[in-house]
């Protein structure tokens, strides 16, 4: 489904990400890599199914889409480095000019070494053309936010400049359909309030937030391969 944001086209794929057709980038938040080994390792045992899956949707949006770069807006591995990091790096070797970089969340406490192994570049906030990325609505704090110098991406950057849409992860937003009876079913959603535009988590292995949006909000919900949008 294609959306403008402040004059900027984006695509919102069902795979749980966005597509980013000026910046020629693909957009994801929280995809927690290397949780499912985080568990093993003490000692819950959880498949590597998931994750599995995860990397061959990323493998599949990177070929049709041919991105430039791809934004992972914070939480992009759940831990400390492990398997699934190698796994990851393994996968974008075969794309050797694809950008990789990661906005910077509350569970990326990775070593500076080990992201520039992984040949990530780590940033706190991106700023391009009026859309500021950050990791968790919560980052953006009020209108004196956009006189603060932010870290930009582009060949013309601006550090003062005003943000009129802020694009941010972290809740793993989903809406909650109710039907007759008591028959609901909660699905991931991307969600846009008041300039505030959430995406779903990425990531298989994810829990959800339930959102209650307001009259005036947007919320597109993700039903299988279809992106509907209920108000």
């Amino acid at each position: 489904m294609l959306i403008t944001l402040h004059d900027q086209e984006f695509i919102l794929l069902p795979q749980k990400a966005m597509y980013w057709k000026s910046q020629e980038a693909i957009l994801i938040a929280d995809a927690h890599f290397g949780k499912a080994t985080h568990f093993r390792k003490h000692g819950i045992y959880i498949s590597e199914k998931p994750f599995e899956n995860d990397l061959e949707i990323l493998f599949q949006l990177i070929t049709e889409f041919k991105p430039k770069k791809i934004l992972f807006l914070g939480d992009m591995f759940h831990s400390l480095y492990n398997e699934e990091c190698v796994a990851f790096k393994n996968l974008i070797d075969n794309f050797p000019f694809l950008q990789t970089i990661l906005i910077k969340g509350n569970h990326d406490i990775l070593k500076p070494v080990d992201y520039e192994a992984l040949n990530i570049q780590l940033i706190n906030r991106l700023l391009i053309d009026g859309v500021l990325i950050v990791h968790e609505q919560s980052e953006v704090e009020n209108k004196a936010e956009s006189k603060k110098k932010v870290e930009t991406y582009g060949e013309n950057p601006i550090t003062s400049q005003i943000p009129i849409i802020t694009i941010c992860g972290h809740i793993h937003p989903a809406y909650e359909l109710k039907g007759r009876g008591r028959q609901h079913i909660r699905l991931a959603c991307f969600h846009l309030s008041n300039q505030i535009f959430t995406l779903p988590a990425f990531g298989s292995f994810t829990g959800h937030h339930s959102i209650s949006p307001q009259e005036e909000d947007n919320v597109f919900i993700i039903s299988g391969t279809e992106i509907l949008k209920i108000n």
